[in-house]
């Protein structure tokens, strides 16, 4: 199942990720690294919420962006 996520660099607080195609999931982490696994599990529990599961034997496969926000 392919995901598109976003990762922001947010100046002096880290990494944002979010995925735009589920509204309000969002994650900060200290690394993009750590906000990437952390937005991975943010979305299966998403879909968990909405009684949705990705197909079996899937992994979800995060398509990202990578961005830097100057504020």
């Amino acid at each position: 199942m392919q995901i598109h996520i976003e990762i922001i660099q947010v100046a002096g607080r880290g990494y944002r990720a979010n995925c735009p195609s589920l509204p309000g999931c969002s994650v900060l982490g200290r690394s993009s690294a750590e906000a990437r696994k952390k937005i991975g599990e943010a979305i299966l529990w998403y879909l968990a919420g909405l009684n949705v599961s990705p197909p079996e034997n899937s992994e979800l496969d995060l398509l990202e962006t990578v961005a830097e926000c100057q504020y």
